[in-house]
């Protein structure tokens, strides 16, 4: 059996899932899982069941509502038991706040046999995720993405610990790695890029952490907006930010694997136009490229432990 006819057997018969913790991300992750699932296509994951969390109680009521309306074709189950949610699903999403992680996986017992654990967990590495589940290090995964994975206009970014080589099973048929069934997976929810080391994993994590950034930059153009003009509403305010960052049309290119996309777009400015100058003002001041690069350095730093992230 190749790796090919063993995805399909999955996407086909399906994956029990279950998340431990319910809050945005495992909503998102839930949700898209279950887009995935309602196409008509032999590629995308089929579900068999889905177990989550009741906390967050407000999001996993919102996804059993959500679920029910769309009559999807797999069972939903919530749970305040953790070691239920173990005993149901094959695939555990771990998605608890990181000191919290530690205290939940040595509470449960796993099948190493049979459980994949993949941690949302950012600053818990595969080797402690090994060590309090108990399971190999080759049944354990970390993975980071947005919450636009729930439309699958989000990219995923995922490592696995140990090994990839396929495996024989107890039949002797040959089992597909855990790398190559989980990038599936993720890849038939919007895409998946995989890490081969948690270092990189650690640097790619670092993009996504400047989203808090870009939010609170759309912000303060919201307000300075509301502050400088007399009749603007405040919806209509923040509609005109988020459409001008969401539906740029000079970003919108058929070859989206144009490595110089960025530059492109920085260098179709108009000369001496409106946007060259802010672009140039930012550098003059010292701003733009200086505060980014610290900022990012300082994440990355806490994500490895070398730092708690502050500056000092």
């Amino acid at each position: 059996m190749d790796d090919d006819n063993s995805i399909n057997d999955v996407m086909k018969n399906g994956i029990s899932v279950g998340f431990i913790g319910c809050g945005t991300i495992a909503s998102s992750i839930a949700t898209g899982l279950v887009l995935a699932h309602n196409k008509e296509n032999d590629r995308v994951t089929k579900i068999k069941s889905m177990i989550i969390s009741k906390r967050s109680e407000s999001k996993s009521n919102e996804l059993k509502e959500k679920f029910d309306n769309d009559n999807s074709s797999f069972s939903f189950d919530i749970t305040e038991n953790n070691q239920e949610i173990v005993n149901q699903a094959d695939i555990i999403f771990l998605t608890v706040l990181p000191t919290q992680a530690k205290d939940v996986l040595n509470s449960l017992k796993f099948d190493p046999k049979r459980h994949i654990l993949i941690s949302l967990v950012s600053t818990t590495n595969l080797e402690q995720l090994a060590n309090y589940s108990k399971l190999n290090l080759s049944n354990v995964s970390k993975m980071i993405c947005l919450p636009s994975i729930a439309r699958h206009e989000g990219i995923a970014l995922l490592c696995c610990g140990g090994n990839d080589s396929t495996s024989n099973d107890d039949t002797g048929d040959k089992k597909i790695s855990n790398k190559v069934l989980l990038k599936s997976i993720f890849n038939s929810m919007g895409g998946c890029v995989v890490l081969d080391t948690e270092y990189d994993l650690e640097a790619c994590m670092v993009t996504t952490c400047t989203m808090g950034p870009l939010y609170g930059t759309m912000k303060k153009q919201r307000d300075w907006l509301l502050d400088n003009t007399n009749g603007l509403t405040k919806t209509d305010a923040t509609n005109l930010v988020l459409k001008q960052f969401q539906d740029n049309d000079s970003a919108d290119t058929e070859d989206n694997t144009d490595i110089d996309m960025l530059e492109h777009l920085i260098n179709e400015q108009t000369p001496g136009g409106l946007n060259e100058q802010a672009l140039k003002n930012y550098s003059i001041l010292g701003g733009l490229h200086n505060i980014q690069q610290k900022v990012m350095d300082l994440i990355v730093n806490r994500i490895r432990g070398i730092s708690n992230g502050e500056i000092k």
